[in-house]
């Protein structure tokens, strides 16, 4: 069981990340297919439009996510009553056959790297971050912020149980008004596609340390429930803004390469997240697990506000990205030998190959 929960979850990163990838594409591709026949020239109001056009594909996506997080389990759920454990693994097997065939003239940008070797993407996706300094400030706080995150799911089961007396049934109703607040949360994010990153992206990580916070200090289930509405809406802010931000500070042919750089980051994460919660219970009580926590992931907005400006990306990077892509107002000059890992002195089609899910929207 462990073997095969292993394989899936190293399938659902890949195809997530590509998925992701060729949405916000297809949305780039939209806008450059209303250009004039014959006119390749992409000016600073096209690119405006086509980073747009991406935000849009990354808020639709993360509405769906985040639907299916809440809906998902009460149906799960309600096939088992109904028809039994194995019966709905069949119907979920057979969902995913169906979204498989739905998705197979999809195709994504990988053909680009079909002759490098897998090092050889790895280094280039790996080379970037390094030369980008504030992709990869970006990158390290927000694996802290997910630490704190994630390290959640230990403390609320004893914070139901053992702290606010609630029994199962509580704990069922804080996860489900988290995963309410998430779908708020990416419903905001739609429609606010023309609002600063870096404010969003602050924003989100505010509120989702602030509900840890309120965790700590709720005495009754209501006010929890409170703070996880306000939990759920920071995180379906939160993801998507950072996966728009990491697309516009890469270049597009290791869009696919960085989302799952991304995709992987969040799992690992997870990982550390449920060891952190889980000492801290163990060490302390839910509450005190819950304000340190909450008082960890408030920090990070002022390290998220010192990276990513409210206003806009950093104007360096944003210039680097969009030579290395071919959108800038002026041809760009050949780039140096391997210096985007392998596409040497040659700009990519135009496109970029990457999109917008936890908590990252990950259920609670």
């Amino acid at each position: 069981m462990l073997l095969l929960a292993a394989l899936d979850g190293t399938a659902a990163l890949a195809a997530s990340a590509l998925l992701r990838a060729e949405v916000a594409r297809a949305a780039r591709d939209h806008v450059l297919a209303e250009l004039p026949d014959g006119d390749a020239r992409v000016d600073g109001e096209m690119q405006e439009r086509m980073q747009e056009a991406e935000r849009r594909a990354n808020a639709a996506l993360n509405v769906t996510f985040s639907a299916t997080f809440v809906t998902g389990p009460a149906l799960g759920g309600a096939l088992v009553a109904a028809a039994g454990a194995s019966a709905a693994l069949f119907v979920d097997a057979g969902s995913f056959l169906i979204c498989g065939a739905l998705l197979i003239d999809l195709h994504p940008h990988v053909e680009e790297a079909g002759g490098d070797s897998v090092r050889a993407r790895l280094s280039a996706a790996w080379r970037h971050i390094n030369e980008a300094p504030s992709l990869r400030g970006l990158l390290l706080v927000e694996a802290v912020a997910l630490l704190f995150f994630e390290s959640a799911g230990p403390i609320e089961v004893a914070y139901a149980e053992a702290t606010l007396h609630a029994g199962d049934r509580g704990f069922g109703v804080l996860l489900t008004t988290w995963g309410a607040g998430g779908v708020l949360g990416s419903v905001v994010f739609a429609r606010m596609v023309r609002r600063p990153l870096g404010a969003m992206l602050s924003a989100g990580s505010l509120a989702i340390g602030l509900a840890y916070l309120g965790y700590a200090a709720a005495p009754s289930l209501g006010l929890a429930c409170v703070a996880a509405l306000l939990g759920g809406v920071g995180n379906g802010l939160q993801w998507p803004s950072l996966i728009s931000v990491v697309q516009r500070l890469t270049p597009e042919q290791l869009h696919g390469r960085l989302m799952g750089a991304v995709e992987s980051l969040g799992a690992l994460c997870l990982a550390g997240g449920l060891l952190l919660g889980g000492g801290l219970v163990a060490l302390s009580s839910p509450r005190v697990a819950f304000l340190v926590v909450g008082l960890g992931a408030t920090l990070t907005m002022a390290a998220f506000v010192r990276i990513v400006p409210a206003g806009s990306m950093p104007a360096s990077d944003e210039g680097a990205a969009a030579s290395a892509t071919g959108v800038a107002d002026d041809p760009p000059a050949a780039l140096p030998d391997g210096a985007l890992g392998g596409d040497t002195g040659r700009l990519p089609e135009p496109g970029w190959a990457s999109d917008p899910a936890p908590r990252a929207p990950q259920a609670p």
